[in-house]
């Protein structure tokens, strides 16, 4: 998903592949945060506290576009690598663990060029993937859940 807006330093986003309840997420230089969007709540805080109340009054006096999804089961994942090829997007983790999921869950990426996805950063501590050329944000964490999610049904 997109960039929503970047403010005084703050980079406001969401993950592409998230889900309930809608929240945005604030990265200033290497900390970050999740914020509830319904209720403005703060879900996850890495930021020092001058600066999570400047992105809390930036998000309460933005119009924000809702369609965001959030998550509410909280897994701390942290990614080492990742690789690619025609089939799958491959994160390695830290401890040790690789997720494969299927790279046409994310068209996003499969319209970008070789030389776009290797230019890719972790953000919010690992537990996030960003491609910054193609303004798109993949959580960790819900990729695991997505797996899940994918298995049950």
């Amino acid at each position: 998903m997109p960039t929503l807006l970047i403010h005084e330093g703050f980079k406001f986003f969401f993950y592409a592949n998230e889900h309930e309840p809608k929240h945005i997420h604030v990265m200033k230089g290497g900390d970050f945060a999740k914020i509830e969007l319904a209720s403005l709540k703060v879900i996850n805080n890495y930021m020092k506290q001058k600066d999570i109340k400047k992105a809390l009054l930036v998000v309460a006096n933005h119009s924000v576009d809702k369609r965001g999804n959030g998550m509410n089961i909280s897994v701390k994942v942290k990614g080492k690598a990742v690789h690619f090829d025609d089939r799958y997007l491959h994160v390695e983790l830290e401890d040790g663990r690789i997720i494969l999921t299927p790279m046409s869950w994310y068209k996003e990426l499969q319209a970008g060029t070789f030389k776009q996805l290797t230019n890719y950063q972790f953000i919010c501590q690992g537990t996030g993937i960003e491609w910054a050329k193609l303004d798109y944000h993949l959580s960790i964490e819900s990729m695991l859940l997505s797996q899940i999610n994918q298995k049950a049904a």
